[in-house]
């Protein structure tokens, strides 16, 4: 007997060593969990010590961790030498590769969410286009960016996640195709929510809430389940989804009404109810930060009691109402003594049955605030305010994209900001060796990934001629090899004494331009450079028409040298043969335009006539010049009405090309003419004149950008910018201040006080905004690329019948960049937002 108990004791023992030593392992498969912590969003990693990683990596990115309370989500990257300028999140929060955006580099996912820098997209592409919308912009409570951390915190409610779901994360540091975690082709860890913690709240502001129109009195409604008697109250709140549910709200003295539709079963649902009003009191619904006094659940009415052992106590309520509940219709009549609710008082409702298309409203959305008024209050008409906004104009040159100074993009500290820069490239650089185009080096050496994450765009030309003060070739060894071999002459080496081609740039080399392989070889090498820079990220906005010619400017010059010495520099191609060069770039950039545009130098017949139905832009190297502007073989002459070009060949004019292609050019003869173009008197009289009758868009290289902000031309600086271009001014925006039905109606007055249209066709968009969440949004059908100087209508009506009735809302409006889908450029306006769309006005549903 005694040997039996004390082995049955052993056997005990055994087990409970074996049962804690297995506890200490996680089941094989199971999701990482991390315990929910209390985190501040600080960028310190300290309150981060307790939660394990996800994921590591070596390079920049080196670790991944995430946790969650009841109401965020908690994201948390550790690493040496982060981006501060660019870095994403990839949220997969369904967990099923089949849908949301495929990310490359990594195994099989489908992403819902990313957090790009501190702006939160939901996807809405195919699964492989580039198709995102903007959701919210976290603030700096929600994100913390340095080199060495990235923290951020994501309302829960905004990725329509609960405790108990699971996610699947990564992050890249700086578009990086190595910096990025998990590591490349990895596998996206997976996080499952945990229970509620202590973090902080990220909350919507409380609406600021008008004199809301009031709905129909309850009049004789019977609470039958029958939805005939409320066809005048109007829709208070309602989702969209499949099974379109809607929320209903009226009243008479004595009862509040309610009325839910859905096509699925409301049995499993909740309404909550916020009677009182008080934010301090109240069980938290978090979804709408509404703080709910009642609830209706399963048929009956309870009231909220408080929290006990942090569990909420709700007791039931036998006070008279009456409910009619079917499987997918519930009206309800609750004594408003019983809510303890009073004539001029509102009541807060919403309803959730979990699934998020059945949600009224949705999480985004504020609860609808119903107003209790007496029968004859709400019977008396209520006529919607038509308001006009008169907005404030804003004395700025601004910094917008496509217009203004075109630096050198080989150096990268300019005093005055740009958004364009000039990337002059010469054949041998591109091609050193024969088919193989070394676009790495070349970007390297004019900072394209610099200006790329300054949001800058660059301006492109193809030189085969630069003169400097060496003697050197600027087509590749091969080629002139090639032409040599072919028994042709090469070209023209020269070296100018006449001092005509200024002091440094006289010395180089003049291809034989008519030589077969340099012909055939700059097709290809066009070809390359379209491929390379047509695409979504869109690096180049302009290509210049360059390749002929000193600079790539369409001459060589002096033409007679020292003894009467003929094409003394090089010999100028003829129109047979400079026509085949400017059709290689027609055929390399035709159907391109969208993303890239085309300009030239002189007037050819090509730049309006050709075979791509392509109209050519064109540039003005040397813009401030009133002789070159003026003369019979003046540069804006010669444009309108044709000229006589150098080599006696009479080409035709493209007068008034600016209506539709982009104007531009560089200030003449260095920093000389520069200043004295930009010099009160006679020179920035001249300047002005130009712009206005040239309409010039941008300058460049040749420009004042490295000039210190405020020197002394600053005020004439901001003057020019001001009229190059375009330069949009939010005028007016006309709208009612209280919409009583599902739309918005929205007129807006836009001038143009540049001198030009905008180059691309970008969309002009207006948007509703509850706090920080967009909640309406539509493109107008306004053509940017069509706006010259002047005033411009656009009339545009939003979609807003999803919007819970008795709440306050913000109208904004943005032209937005196809490339980031974020607003891109400023209006001449104060009230710009932070995420850089401009407010408009305030509304009431």
């Amino acid at each position: 007997m005694n040997s039996s108990i004390k082995a049955n004791k052993l056997f005990v023992v055994l087990f409970l060593i074996i049962a804690m030593v297995i506890s200490l392992f996680p089941p094989i498969g199971s999701l990482y969990k991390a315990e929910a912590a209390a985190v501040t969003v600080d960028g310190s990693a300290n309150d981060w010590s307790g939660i394990n990683s996800l994921v590591t990596n070596t390079g920049t990115a080196k670790s991944l961790k995430a946790t969650n309370d009841g109401t965020n989500l908690y994201l948390f990257v550790e690493g040496a030498g982060l981006s501060t300028v660019t870095g994403s999140f990839w949220l997969d929060t369904d967990n099923n590769p089949a849908t949301g955006y495929k990310a490359s580099g990594w195994g099989a996912n489908g992403v819902e969410w990313m957090l790009e820098n501190n702006t939160l997209y939901s996807y809405s592409g195919d699964g492989t286009s580039w198709s995102w919308d903007l959701k919210t912009t976290l603030d700096s409570k929600q994100m913390s960016r340095s080199g060495s951390a990235v923290e951020a915190l994501i309302p829960l409610s905004t990725l329509k996640m609960n405790v108990g779901s699971t996610l699947k994360l990564g992050y890249i540091d700086n578009r990086s195709e190595i910096n990025r975690l998990p590591a490349a082709n990895g596998t996206l860890p997976a996080y499952v929510m945990t229970g509620e913690a202590t973090a902080p709240v990220a909350t919507t502001p409380s609406p600021v809430v008008t004199a809301p129109e009031v709905d129909k009195p309850a009049g004789k409604i019977t609470v039958d389940g029958n939805g005939s008697d409320w066809s005048e109250v109007k829709i208070a709140a309602t989702n969209g989804g499949a099974s379109s549910p809607t929320l209903k709200i009226t009243n008479d003295e004595t009862n509040l009404y309610l009325l839910l539709n859905s096509n699925k079963n409301v049995n499993k649902g909740t309404v909550w109810l916020d009677a009182d009003n008080n934010p301090s009191n109240g069980f938290n619904v978090r979804r709408w930060n509404l703080k709910a006094d009642w609830k209706i659940e399963n048929g009956s009415l309870f009231k909220y009691e408080g929290m006990t052992n942090n569990t909420p106590k709700w007791t039931k309520v036998t006070v008279d109402h009456k409910f009619s509940q079917g499987s997918s219709v519930l009206e309800a009549s609750i004594l408003l003594s019983a809510l303890n609710s009073t004539m001029g008082s509102k009541v807060k409702v919403g309803y959730d049955n979990v699934a998020e298309l059945e949600r009224l409203p949705s999480d985004i959305l504020p609860t609808p605030s119903h107003l209790l008024v007496t029968e004859a209050e709400a019977s008396k008409s209520v006529t919607p305010t038509t308001v006009t906004n008169n907005l404030v104009e804003m004395d700025s040159p601004l910094n917008n994209p496509f217009k203004g100074w075109a630096p050198s993009a080989k150096t990268t500290s300019y005093s005055q900001p740009v958004k364009l820069v000039y990337a002059g490239v010469t054949w041998k650089e591109l091609e050193p060796t024969k088919g193989n185009y070394n676009f790495e080096a070349i970007e390297k050496t004019n900072n394209f990934a610099y200006w790329k994450s300054k949001g800058v765009k660059v301006v492109f030309r193809l030189i085969m001629d630069n003169p400097t003060g060496q003697a050197h070739r600027d087509i590749p060894d091969w080629l002139y090899n090639e032409i040599v071999a072919a028994g042709q002459s090469p070209g023209t080496a020269y070296s100018d004494t006449t001092g005509g081609m200024g002091a440094g740039n006289n010395t180089g080399f003049s291809p034989n331009y008519s030589a077969p392989s340099v012909i055939q070889g700059h097709k290809l090498l066009l070809e390359a450079i379209a491929n390379r820079y047509y695409t979504n990220e869109r690096p180049v906005a302009f290509v210049q028409i360059g390749s002929l010619g000193h600079w790539g400017e369409f001459h060589t010059w002096p033409y007679n040298g020292p003894s009467g010495v003929k094409n003394y520099t090089g010999v100028f191609p003829t129109f047979e043969v400079s026509n085949q060069y400017v059709q290689q770039y027609l055929d390399a950039f035709a159907g391109k335009e969208d993303k890239i545009q085309v300009l030239i130098r002189r007037s050819v017949e090509l730049a309006t006539n050709n075979n791509k139905g392509m109209k050519l832009g064109m540039f003005n190297d040397v813009f401030g010049d009133k002789a070159s502007f003026d003369a019979d073989w003046g540069w804006y002459t010669g444009t309108q009405n044709g000229y006589w070009d150098d080599l006696g060949q009479k080409q035709p004019g493209n007068p008034n090309f600016w209506d539709s292609r982009i104007s531009a050019g560089e200030f003449y003869s260095g920093e000389f003419g520069m200043k004295a173009s930009l010099t009160s008197g006679s020179g920035f009289d001249e300047t002005l004149r130009q712009t206005e009758m040239s309409k010039i868009s941008w300058l460049g290289p040749n420009s004042p950008a490295a000039l210190p902000v405020g020197n002394s031309l600053q005020a004439n600086m901001d003057t020019l910018k001001k009229k190059m271009g375009y330069h949009f001014v939010l005028k007016q925006a006309t709208y009612p201040s209280l919409v009583t039905g599902g739309s918005l109606p929205v007129n807006l007055t836009i001038e143009n006080k540049g001198m030009q249209h905008f180059p691309f066709n970008w969309k002009l968009e207006v948007f509703v905004y509850y706090g920080k969440n967009l909640v309406s949004r539509t493109a107008t059908n306004a053509d940017l690329t069509t706006w010259k100087t002047g005033t411009h209508k656009v009339d545009v009506t939003l979609p807003v019948e999803h919007l819970p009735s008795g709440n306050s809302y913000e109208v904004y409006v943005g032209i937005m960049n196809p490339e980031t889908s974020l607003p891109g450029v400023d209006f001449a306006n104060e009230g710009k937002h932070q995420n850089g769309t401009f407010k408009l006005g305030n509304i009431t549903k």
